[in-house]
């Protein structure tokens, strides 16, 4: 242990002097913090001065040895206490030991056997403060297990896809999002994370003062809210506001927050944590420190956003058909302008703007190459003088996407589209016949054309690519197994293990730890 305080109390001046300077206290690294010569300046100099160790003479003025050591098993300071007595006497030398004393010496004592004494009182502090740092330990192992296995729990009830489990889920988590419900995602700075303390602070804040369950996935804070009534908006974006002023200044954490769509429990809320993360990703645009409503960048279905002709842009820009999509575009913005005039076209621009950065995402295509500097974008979108001109920019843009995936073309169209949707979708419970529907032919030719094309069979394929994705995050060390996972699109944890190993050699466990 470190240096140990050592407090000397005796009346006769002669005696305190002898004990100071006799002994060779520094060789044992113990410091004498204080010299008394009663026992209630003795009991001072303990507490002012935080001793470890007291060695008291029995009989003193004011307070005695017995009396002071009395004291400090009443006001529980755990110093260890040495009487000093010029009287063998037994009722002395029990009542002592009765009261918690760790030694009783006769005088006169030699030099040897007082410093004796105290390292053996400092063997003791020693022992009882490993036992106290084991026990510690103990507890935070038994705290980050149980933390371990409520967020496990979250999760499950954000990916569940099965309505009769996200009941299960709620009785597991203790919580329940009712009839409809939404996601949030809390977003720590770039290439920092929350330390234990701050995610502890965030959740039991957040839990107090909304209808919501709250944990973590990977670095970040996820939180399940009911959803109550759509006014409760602004009262959500009061909260979370105050939320990151405290965190602030707290802890200097700046903090980027992603609220969700509302969905229904039959849809599973899956879909709102995937929105509330789209939603973040204008941090890219905006800066972190801000919290982003999907909805208010995604306006909703009773709104005038022109969602149907944004799929159809998106879907022209997989089937690499650089007019289908230009047109879609110049129909995108003819759209917005009809149904917002001018004081919706320019948000209109920003969401399918902030689509297509999403899509280059999720497709791993260069986002950065595409779009530069986000911040000069958002100004030359801002200072567009007409829908044309808007309409350039984003055609400009559908283009670049349209030249990286020509660069990754695969010669079957079909085997293309599916590939392209399967390294866009691989996070989600997807199969062959879901794919097959989405490019419009059966499950048995797109699996004929996967083998062709490929030289392996559609579920290989989609491991290797949800393999591949876990390789990566696994780079994390903060990021658990079962976390990884639910993140690449595996349901089943074990099922997961099986076919990493299955393709990578080893089990997730082994590959972090040889990383």
């Amino acid at each position: 242990m470190s240096i140990v305080k050592l407090v000397i109390a005796d009346d006769e001046t002669n005696i305190r002097n002898a004990i100071c300077n006799m002994i060779d206290w520094a060789s044992e690294d113990i410091v004498i913090c204080g010299a008394a010569k009663d026992g209630k300046e003795a009991l001072d100099m303990i507490k002012e001065r935080g001793a470890d160790i007291a060695l008291l003479d029995i009989r003193m003025p004011i307070m005695n040895g017995l009396e002071v050591i009395t004291e400090l098993k009443q006001q529980k300071l755990h110093t260890k206490s040495i009487i000093l007595s010029g009287y063998d006497d037994f009722f002395y030398a029990r009542e002592a030991l009765v009261q918690g004393a760790s030694n009783y010496l006769l005088k006169p004592c030699r030099p040897e056997e007082i410093l004796a004494a105290v390292l053996e009182a400092k063997k003791e502090l020693e022992a009882e403060q490993a036992e106290d740092v084991q026990a510690q330990a103990k507890n935070e192992e038994l705290d980050r297990s149980r933390y371990d296995v409520r967020n496990k729990r979250i999760a499950d009830l954000i990916f569940t896809t099965n309505e009769k489990m996200v009941t299960v889920c709620e009785e597991k988590v203790g919580f329940e999002i009712g009839e409809r419900g939404f996601c949030l995602v809390l977003q720590p700075p770039e290439r920092s994370s929350f330390y234990i303390k701050h995610q502890q602070f965030i959740i039991e804040y957040l839990e107090e003062t909304l209808p919501c369950v709250a944990g973590c996935i990977a670095e970040n804070i996820v939180v399940v809210m009911r959803d109550n009534t759509k006014s409760e908006k602004k009262s959500l974006r009061e909260t979370l506001n105050k939320l990151k002023q405290i965190l602030y200044s707290k802890y200097a954490i700046i903090l980027s927050i992603g609220v969700g769509n509302v969905v229904t429990r039959v849809d599973g809320l899956k879909p709102s944590y995937q929105n509330a993360w789209k939603a973040l990703d204008m941090i890219h645009f905006f800066g972190t420190d801000f919290v982003i409503f999907y909805d208010s960048i995604y306006l909703t279905q009773n709104s005038a956003y022109p969602s149907k002709i944004e799929n159809e842009i998106l879907d022209a820009i997989k089937k690499r058909d650089i007019e289908v999509c230009n047109g879609k575009v110049d129909e995108f913005f003819v759209a917005s302008q009809e149904e917002n005039g001018g004081s919706g076209i320019i948000k209109n621009a920003m969401a399918i703007l902030l689509s297509l950065y999403h899509f280059t995402v999720v497709s791993g295509f260069q986002a950065d190459v595409i779009f530069g500097r986000p911040l000069e974008l958002i100004d030359q979108i801002q200072k567009s003088k007409n829908p044309e001109e808007l309409s350039l920019k984003i055609k400009c843009h559908c283009t670049w996407i349209i030249d990286q995936i020509k660069g990754s073309f695969i010669e079957n169209r079909f085997v293309n589209e599916a590939v392209i949707y399967i390294r866009q979708n691989y996070s989600r419970d997807i199969t062959l016949t879901t794919v097959a529907e989405e490019i419009f032919i059966t499950p048995g030719y797109l699996s004929t054309l996967f083998k062709q094309a490929l030289g392996d069979n559609f579920i290989n394929y989609l491991n290797r690519i949800r393999i591949e994705k876990a390789c990566e995050l696994l780079k994390d060390v903060r990021l658990k197994t079962y976390e990884v996972a639910y993140q690449v699109g595996f349901q089943d944890e074990k099922y997961f293990t099986k076919v990493f190993k299955k393709i990578i050699g080893v089990c997730p466990s082994q590959y972090k730890k040889e990383r």
